[in-house]
């Protein structure tokens, strides 16, 4: 049989960790409002659990507190978009993905425009940087959020998927040197 005191020192010692990560996030560290915000969205997620377990009793207890865990996960929700904010607005592709991930998670109103804008910020800033996997990620996130004759979406398509193959069938070649390209195309008599 082990002490308590075992237990809870860990659990300090992991929320001590995540507030440092969250004063180095509102501090301006892009890498940390990253983490902080994909804490913030898996406590969110965690909390929405427990409200669906809650919500399905009857008795008024019960209800109680799974109004408790809705109203922890609306807060854990608002935390990850301070965070994530900044980072998503300075074009880091990880951060601008999540962002999408939270927007698309709510699934409210008009909200899903706003997730398209993210997933196409997160789709294009893969790309540039090489990370075609992930940018296809993205689009299909994309594809899920908005309307197929999206511009946003027709650019991401036409940046992934039409692409000039590296040996071309035939070489190009430049008409001869001092010589017009109709002058080339005349034969001599």
């Amino acid at each position: 049989i082990s002490d308590e005191s075992d237990y809870f020192r860990h659990i300090e010692a992991a929320h001590n960790i995540r507030k440092s990560i969250e004063g180095w996030a509102k501090s301006g560290n892009h890498d940390a409002a990253y983490y902080a915000g994909l804490m913030a969205f898996d406590e969110a997620k965690r909390f929405d659990e427990e409200f669906r377990i809650y919500a399905g009793h009857k008795d008024e207890r019960y209800l109680e507190a799974g109004r408790k865990f809705l109203e922890a996960s609306d807060r854990e929700i608002r935390k990850a978009k301070e965070f994530l904010h900044p980072a998503a607005y300075a074009h880091r592709a990880d951060s601008c993905m999540l962002m999408g991930d939270i927007l698309e998670y709510e699934k409210m109103g008009n909200l899903e425009s706003k997730a398209l804008v993210f997933y196409y910020c997160a789709s294009r800033e893969y790309y540039i940087a090489g990370h075609r996997d992930q940018a296809v990620r993205a689009y299909t996130a994309m594809l899920r959020n908005g309307h197929p004759q999206s511009p946003m979406i027709i650019e991401m398509h036409a940046r992934l998927f039409t692409q000039q193959p590296p040996n071309l069938w035939r070489p190009i070649s430049s008409p001869a040197a001092g010589t017009s390209p109709a002058a080339a195309a005349k034969p001599a008599q």
